[in-house]
């Protein structure tokens, strides 16, 4: 039971990095300038950051707006005309980058999961390695977080008072 517990936050890892590979595959493609390096380099390093979970959430929230922007700027298919032969390239890769950018929504509002930088930092050194791997709110097998002394179950179970 205890590897299925954490199955998912190793889901959540494995998403985060095949994102940003999606993401890394988008900045090498087009010509480059100086505008686009420094852009790229910025883009990386909220990359990283997101793969190795220290402040995901605002990371992937600069990269949606980073990538929102540039798409509407560079993939603009709806002004080219019907019949240019760049327009299936462009709706494609339009519609490509909205689907990193869904898929960095999703890590904005879920979380990084518990295989990162920022979930190491917010659960005590307490609660072990394997209370830390494991998501409570995705396992609802798992133990509690904290054990109950033994007076609190005999005040629970209404024999004593405090």
């Amino acid at each position: 039971m205890r590897s299925l517990c954490r199955s998912p936050t190793s889901f959540q890892l494995a998403g985060r990095v095949l994102l940003i590979f999606l993401f890394i595959g988008f900045v090498f493609q087009g010509q480059w300038s100086f505008a686009r390096v420094l852009v790229s380099l910025v883009g990386l390093g909220a990359c990283i950051m997101v793969v190795v979970g220290f402040k995901a959430k605002y990371s992937a929230t600069f990269l949606v707006l980073l990538l929102s922007i540039s798409n509407i700027l560079i993939n603009n298919w709806w002004s080219v005309h019907p019949n240019h032969p760049q327009k299936d390239y462009l709706r494609f890769d339009f519609f490509q980058t909205l689907s990193i950018v869904g898929g960095l929504l999703l890590l904005v509002t879920t979380g990084p999961g518990g295989l990162s930088m920022d979930e190491k930092v917010r659960r005590p050194r307490s609660l072990g390695n394997s209370q830390a791997l494991a998501d409570p709110a995705l396992c609802l097998s798992s133990p509690s977080r904290r054990r109950t002394t033994k007076r609190e179950t005999v005040i629970a179970s209404g024999r004593g008072s405090w």
